[in-house]
């Protein structure tokens, strides 16, 4: 694992120096829209960290401190895990119907991590992971969103827009300095051990960076 961890900051060391294409629109999909705290995460999907660090925040954002903060969600997929790119690009595609079909995306896989890790897929097609994340998105993102199906399935595939954009996802994150997943960024800044943050460690940040203001 330490040696996974030391590739991926050599890579991120000469691709951070390559060109990243502006894109059209900010990369991410947010939520809330303040302009004095903005909570940058790099997530993969297929993470465990990363799974627990979206719980933690959820839980935050239920609490309702959500209008203390905009949190930004960016795709990361670390090599490792096979399905997370494909669900990267799938979250790129759902990010283009509904910021908040992209996220009820995210959630579902992180529900239903085991079923696409490496111990749960390793005789797997890459076709069959391709139709579990689709079927997965079906089932739970599609009867509230009602997406074009054949759109979605083709926005799994290499040498999509969608897979370029992931692409460009994974490059912007290197271009961040950012090495693994999740990672997270405060104004700009890597917030050190944030990936280790309780909910409470949480709340305590950004009522220090963004007090509520008190109502009369």
């Amino acid at each position: 694992m330490n040696r996974v961890f030391l590739l991926l900051g050599i890579a991120t060391l000469v691709l951070s120096n390559q060109y990243v294409p502006i894109p059209n629109k900010p990369l991410g999909v947010s939520k809330g829209d303040s302009k004095k705290l903005i909570i940058e995460a790099f997530f993969d999907l297929q993470c465990p960290d990363s799974r627990n660090s979206f719980r933690i925040l959820e839980q935050v954002l239920a609490q309702g401190y959500g209008t203390q903060f905009k949190y930004t969600i960016h795709m990361f997929p670390l090599p490792y895990h096979r399905a997370a790119f494909p669900e990267a690009q799938a979250f790129a595609f759902l990010s283009e119907i509904d910021a908040e079909a992209a996220y009820l995306f995210a959630k579902i896989i992180f529900d239903n991590q085991e079923t696409l890790a490496e111990s749960a897929t390793l005789e797997w097609t890459w076709q069959q992971i391709l139709n579990k994340v689709a079927d997965l998105a079906k089932e739970h993102v599609y009867p509230k969103y009602q997406y074009d199906e054949v759109k979605f399935a083709k926005s799994l595939l290499p040498g999509t827009d969608w897979n370029l954009k992931a692409r460009y996802w994974w490059k912007y994150g290197t271009y961040r300095t950012v090495s693994g997943a999740p990672i997270f960024i405060a104004n700009g800044v890597i917030l050190n051990g944030a990936e280790n943050y309780e909910a409470e460690e949480w709340i305590d940040f950004i009522n220090r960076k963004n007090p509520k203001t008190q109502e009369l």
